[in-house]
């Protein structure tokens, strides 16, 4: 059986690095930033891929699902196919319908409950306002420099738990959307957690609303990066509910109140969503 990164690289033969376990978090922050600018000039998006056995299962178990061939027989052109049919799905939907919409139908498929509720009050003005709460006037941020969690991760991992990191891979993906990233990565799909198709429809809707991109994939996370931080205290709140929708654990595992979350969003270059 091979390891997870030589199967990886076989179905992922795209340019890549392979980050050095410790490095200083620091640094790939700035060389993940430096592989963005020169993916806007030359046609390509840098993901930080945090491969291990579980991510890399999950993503063939899911392209075997949709293209009918065995994960083992996986290979990289029926993840070209995997991607390329999700794309071409959500373009057909596009027709008839707006990138918005399409992410909000998303979002209520995931939670219901909440789209209804405290969501689409957010969204219509129509939540509770109490004072110096859910401000709609942009105001002056200091921004939180980007700070991947994965970076943490990496950093820590000869003096911590060193399975939890995985192996960091800073990998050019084929695309120009970097929402379609998301299709040629399909890491999710389990309970909990939206399925590639769902996910790349929010993930359009954040980079057409808040230039988001998906900065970080891994089995029990993502990341993404911003270059323009919420700067909205209403803005913050939307956008955390919106997360959690996508995952209830953001609430009562990561930051344990809706706004110790909507806190963590404001003015931050880097979006943190985590799963049970």
């Amino acid at each position: 059986m091979p390891e997870p990164y030589d199967r990886f690289i076989a179905l992922y033969p795209y340019p890549h690095e392979r980050i050095r376990r410790g490095e200083p978090h620091e640094e790939l922050n700035l060389r993940y930033l430096n592989r963005c600018e020169k993916g806007r000039e030359e046609g390509f998006t840098p993901v930080v891929v945090a491969l291990d056995q579980t991510l890399l299962g999950t993503m063939l178990n899911n392209i075997s699902v949709r293209t009918g061939v065995p994960s083992e027989s996986v290979t990289a052109e029926q993840v070209r196919q995997h991607a390329h049919t999700i794309i071409e799905e959500y373009h057909s939907a596009l027709a008839g319908a707006s990138v918005e919409s399409l992410a909000h139908s998303a979002f209520e498929r995931l939670s219901p409950d909440t789209f209804k509720g405290s969501y689409h009050e957010l969204i219509e003005g129509e939540a509770l306002i109490i004072p110096g709460e859910y401000g709609t006037e942009a105001t002056a941020v200091q921004p939180k420099p980007l700070t991947l969690m994965s970076a943490y991760i990496n950093e820590e991992a000869d003096t911590q738990n060193s399975d939890a990191a995985g192996e960091l891979i800073l990998l050019d993906m084929p695309v120009t959307e970097p929402a379609e990233a998301l299709a040629y990565l399909p890491f999710g799909g389990w309970v909990g957690c939206p399925d590639a198709a769902d996910f790349m429809a929010i993930a359009h809707y954040w980079q057409e609303r808040d230039e988001a991109v998906p900065a970080v994939v891994a089995a029990q996370y993502t990341e993404f990066y911003t270059p323009e931080p919420v700067n909205t205290t209403l803005d913050a709140a939307i956008l955390a509910a919106e997360q959690c929708m996508l995952s209830p654990a953001m609430l009562t595992d990561v930051y344990r109140g809706f706004s110790k979350l909507s806190e963590s969003l404001y003015g931050s270059h880097n979006w943190y969503i985590w799963w049970r």
